[in-house]
C-alpha cells in the first residue's frame, strides 16, 4: 500500500524491468551504491574498469587522493545545501527549517560513519 502511495505522490518509480528508482536530481537504483556510483557522486570522472597509473605516479595520486580525503568534511557544507538536500529527500513530509541543520548534520556523519567508515564526518 506505501509502495502504491508514493508512486503516486511521484517520489518512486518502478519502470519496465522492475527496477526501483527515488524521484531526486540524480535518480540511482535502490540498493547498493557501486564503487563507480560513489566516485561520481564524489565528483570524480573515473572509467568503471578504473585507470592506470605508472609506477612513478603512484605515490603522487595515492597521496593526493588521500589528502584529498582529509579536507572533505560535513562541516564545510554550506546550511542552504544541507536545507535543499532535506526538501530533495523528503519533499512531502516536512518543510526544513535552520532548526533541522544540525540535527542533518548529525545524520549525515552517522551515515557516512557507518556506511563508509570515513573518519573526517
Amino acid at each position: 500500500m506505501i509502495e502504491k502511495l508514493l508512486k503516486l505522490l511521484g517520489y518512486v518509480k518502478i519502470d519496465k524491468s522492475g527496477a526501483v528508482t527515488i524521484n531526486v536530481k540524480n535518480e540511482y537504483p535502490i540498493g547498493k551504491l557501486s564503487h563507480h556510483q560513489i566516485l561520481t557522486l564524489l565528483g570524480f570522472d573515473v572509467p568503471e574498469n578504473g585507470i592506470y597509473v605508472n609506477q612513478q605516479d603512484r605515490e603522487l595520486y595515492v597521496g593526493t587522493l588521500r589528502l584529498l580525503g582529509k579536507t572533505i568534511s560535513i562541516d564545510t557544507i554550506t546550511d542552504e545545501d544541507i536545507l535543499k538536500l532535506r526538501s530533495d529527500w523528503h519533499p512531502h513530509v516536512e518543510v526544513p527549517d535552520a532548526e533541522s541543520v544540525p540535527r542533518m548534520r548529525g545524520f549525515m556523519t552517522a551515515i557516512l560513519g557507518s556506511a563508509f567508515k570515513f573518519k573526517n564526518a
